[in-house]
């Protein structure tokens, strides 16, 4: 199964480098070859065609130019940290862009998403994080008119509350809300009929109990993240979760786990590092789900991706 956690510190990039052919080379041997990810936005232009992913937080402009429209090739853009951009202009230069899938703006300072984002109706990710004056109802009404869009990320923003209306983001597939200030979970969003993976990070404040019991209602949901949420326990709601197939718990508090747990009987990965579980409740781990890979492993650089293979695989 594919995950895609395009969080900042879930990100990884593995990069190509691409070269002009053999034939064009004996012709003309100054021909520089470009990475199809680049990091300045004088270098991707640059680039031209051979750009696929730009990736200009720490690149200083306020002003997008037309020759943009040029990287025919580009899937990615992440414009982080630029609340000073002419958005009206960049986003209807970006439009223009027939393969544009992804599209980070966090950061901008918003307090109505720019209308013409609906536009680019290939949009398949938006990041619209550390934004906390960003009027979501209104951004969800914009963002239902990207048909494609599967993936949104609203993390640390400051959110209390989610609108009713963002069932109408009827493709939606993984959201992340992390590190907002819900105490309790939005019913709301126990209302998105495709959503597949929620990571709900970084929130020790949130009823868990409850939160749990509405986010079971989403039928489709296999992947789940609870990690840094300073759980000292799980709540029995976790067992609701029948279609679950990876668990994210690490760097809790937890020294037990409730049997209820075993009634994940789909649950492929159970990622429990950094929590003080002594071996009696380890080896209860493997009695409770006997068909479940395990991994204790340390968790190093603040992810909460496994890092190392101390693994326990079970068949």
């Amino acid at each position: 199964m594919k995950i895609h956690f395009a969080l900042a510190s879930f990100a990884l990039f593995f990069l190509t480098l691409c070269s002009p052919s053999t034939e064009k080379k004996e012709k003309d041997k100054s021909v520089k070859s470009f990475e199809p990810y680049q990091v300045t936005l004088k270098d991707g232009l640059q680039a031209g065609e051979a750009v696929e992913k730009l990736s200009l937080k720490d690149d200083k402009f306020d002003k997008i130019p037309a020759e943009i429209t040029k990287l025919t090739n580009l899937k990615a853009i992440y414009l982080a940290d630029k609340p000073n951009l002419n958005w009206d202009e960049a986003l209807d230069y970006l439009s223009k862009l027939p393969k544009l899938e992804e599209l980070e703006l966090s950061g901008a300072g918003f307090e109505k998403l720019p209308a013409n984002i609906t536009k680019l109706k290939h949009l398949k990710a938006v990041w619209l994080s550390n934004m906390p004056k960003l009027d979501l109802k209104d951004a969800f009404d914009k963002l239902k008119e990207l048909p494609k869009l599967r993936e949104l990320f609203l993390q640390d923003s400051e959110i209390t509350a989610i609108p009713e209306n963002i069932k109408e983001l009827k493709a939606l597939q993984e959201l992340s809300i992390d590190g907002n200030k819900f105490k309790e979970i939005p019913e709301s969003l126990s209302t998105l009929p495709a959503l597949t993976m929620i990571s709900v990070m970084r929130m020790p404040q949130v009823n868990w109990k409850t939160g749990l019991a509405r986010l079971a209602k989403l039928e489709k949901l296999d992947v789940l993240l609870l990690s840094f949420n300073g759980l000292e326990e799980i709540p029995n709601e976790i067992g609701r979760f029948k279609n679950l197939e990876h668990l994210w718990l690490q760097n809790n508090k937890l020294q037990t786990v409730p049997d209820s747990i075993s009634r994940l009987t789909k649950l492929q990965m159970l990622h429990i590092a950094g929590n003080p579980l002594n071996t009696d409740i380890k080896m209860a781990l493997t009695s409770l789900l006997p068909k479940t890979q395990v991994t204790y492993e340390t968790i190093t650089g603040g992810s909460s991706l496994p890092t190392e293979t101390d693994t326990t695989q079970k068949k």
